[in-house]
């Protein structure tokens, strides 16, 4: 807790009527001591930005989910269909394999099975190929924006069939560093937040020698 010290209480209640509170200070106690007038304020955590590769994107969701009061599945009523999310991952990731439209360009992406074991997360890895790269040979930024889509769309699918349809509503990406051809990546996909009708992503990629994030991504997904 920290507290805001204002002195020369009376002086400035004579000069104002009316004091303006920011939302975030939350007056849970006013005592007055001579010319002292004491604000108790909570102090939010957050996490620091100097280094973008320990960023915690859970943390953050899970004190929204306290604050707005929701959980992330609770609505879900039969957790058996659930129980099973690799086999609703794999099933789904099979019909991206046989697809001969877009989603062909991802066919050397591998699902790391030990890591998507559990409903709501995805981990699947591949190496960088020219293909896959920019005029400049770098990791294209349009290749790295659809693995945002197609694994974040998968933790969604891994809540099982009834999950396993939907639409992008909403993308965005921070690209934070390169990838070159021979690099293996790591795509890590949670889904943070499961409603009835949208479900929102969060997309880690990630070297997997370094450990340092290449982009971070959110996509919103409308479920049909």
């Amino acid at each position: 807790m920290s507290l805001l010290n204002i002195s020369n209480s009376t002086q400035l209640l004579k000069s104002s009527s009316r004091i303006i509170l920011p939302k975030c200070i939350q007056l849970s106690r006013i005592t007055t001591n001579k010319n002292k007038l004491v604000f108790q304020t909570k102090k939010f955590s957050s996490t620091p930005l100097n280094n973008a590769s320990t960023f915690d994107f859970s943390k953050h969701s899970n004190e929204s989910s306290t604050i707005l009061g929701y959980d992330k599945i609770d609505h879900l009523k039969n957790k058996d269909e659930i129980k099973d999310s690799l086999e609703n991952v794999k099933k789904c990731w099979n019909q991206y394999l046989i697809s001969e439209g877009f989603d062909t360009n991802f066919r050397n992406l591998k699902i790391i099975e030990e890591e998507s074991n559990k409903p709501g997360k995805v981990v699947m890895k591949f190496v960088v190929q020219k293909e896959h790269t920019n005029r400049h040979g770098g990791l294209h930024g349009g290749f790295i924006s659809s693995l945002v889509d197609i694994v974040g769309s998968l933790s969604v699918s891994s809540f099982g069939e009834k999950y396993s349809k939907h639409v992008s509503a909403d993308i965005n990406v921070s690209f934070m560093r390169g990838a070159k051809i021979g690099d293996e990546v790591i795509v890590e996909a949670k889904c943070e937040k499961l409603g009835r009708s949208l479900a929102f992503t969060v997309v880690e990629l990630y070297n997997s020698k370094t450990k340092n994030i290449i982009a971070e991504g959110r996509h919103t997904k409308f479920i049909k």
